[in-house]
């Protein structure tokens, strides 16, 4: 079995091993403005609806190999070979450094 990282940066997996970046798998969207919110007489906020449409950068099912990609990304997917991150034990900046674990995500 063979799980290749798509994420924007290396993972390690605690007292395991680290799986480098191998390319980066997104979600297509589409922003609809919908109405402005406002906070005060002078400062509006946009409204908008956040539409996921698909997922990009995601090869083609391999019988033999798993993606790792992120955890927003494996819900808009419908593809059984992706798994997310689980079980976070270290971010920096915002990103997953270390990690227990690889979940599928139903």
């Amino acid at each position: 079995m063979k799980i290749v990282n798509l994420t924007s940066h290396p993972v390690t997996f605690d007292e395991v091993g680290t799986i480098p970046s191998n390319g980066v798998s997104s979600l297509r969207e589409e922003v609809i403005q919908l109405d402005e919110m406002y906070l005060d007489k002078e400062v509006a906020l946009p409204l908008v609806r956040e539409v996921l449409l698909d997922v990009v950068g995601l090869p083609d099912p391999d019988s033999d190999t798993y993606y790792v990609i992120s955890f927003s990304i494996v819900k808009g997917s419908q593809s059984s070979d992706v798994l997310a991150i689980n079980k976070v034990s270290e971010k920096k900046h915002s990103f997953i450094v270390s990690a227990k674990s690889l979940a599928r995500i139903k």
